[in-house]
């Protein structure tokens, strides 16, 4: 049967916080769209950028934000949402499901709904996933090139250069299909983190045992 789980508290200082920053931001919005007749475009600008932060802000702090032990280690987990496939700790790096407002350790076979769990990966060292497939964690009966893209420069007067390099993922064969993006089912990817759906396999990318 599995366990209830610990209840999260609301972080009430977390959504307080937030409308503070919120309303700061929204102030800026003001103070920057009042100087916009005088200095132009980058006011007005910065002016867009504040209000639409501070009212992003705003919004979050109303929704429901909680705050509780990680099931692994114990650490203070906060500005934790509802409903999560996998909340990633700070403190020990495991990841927690969160139901219902209630915090479950992630058993070392669980397989997410979609791609949860990430994993920073670079050209110069391709993660080992002890023979499983990403998807599921089934023994792999193959491997698939992931082509994976970072950006490494992007500022104005260099422009934007783009690293690309070609990741094996190894999967079983009911997800060696790969759709329109390139993906096994289950698995993405930005800006150099892979983003897999098999606890056990993120698991042994960084090395964990059960």
């Amino acid at each position: 049967m599995e366990s209830a789980g610990t209840p999260l508290q609301v972080d009430a200082k977390g959504a307080w916080l937030k409308r503070g920053g919120g309303a700061v931001l929204l102030f800026t919005a003001a103070g920057l769209g009042y100087l916009a007749a005088t200095f132009g475009f980058a006011a007005g600008m910065g002016a867009f950028i504040a209000g639409i932060a501070g009212l992003s802000l705003l919004g979050a702090s109303f929704s429901f934000a909680g705050t509780g032990p990680c099931p692994s280690c114990g650490a203070t987990l906060v500005d934790v949402p509802r409903d999560l496939p996998g909340y990633p700790c700070p403190g020990c790096g495991e990841y927690a499901i969160v139901r219902g407002a209630c915090l479950h350790r992630t058993p070392p076979e669980h397989v997410a709904s979609s791609s949860t769990y990430a994993i920073a990966v670079s050209p110069e060292q391709a993660p080992l996933f002890g023979g499983m497939c990403v998807s599921c964690g089934a023994p792999a009966t193959t491997t698939v090139a992931r082509q994976m893209r970072k950006t490494v420069v992007g500022a104005p007067g260099v422009g934007r250069v783009v690293r690309t390099w070609p990741l094996p993922l190894p999967v079983c064969a009911a997800h060696a299909q790969l759709d329109s993006l390139g993906n096994p089912r289950g698995v993405t990817s930005s800006q150099g983190t892979l983003l897999v759906s098999s606890y056990a396999a993120w698991r042994a990318a960084h090395a964990r045992r059960a």
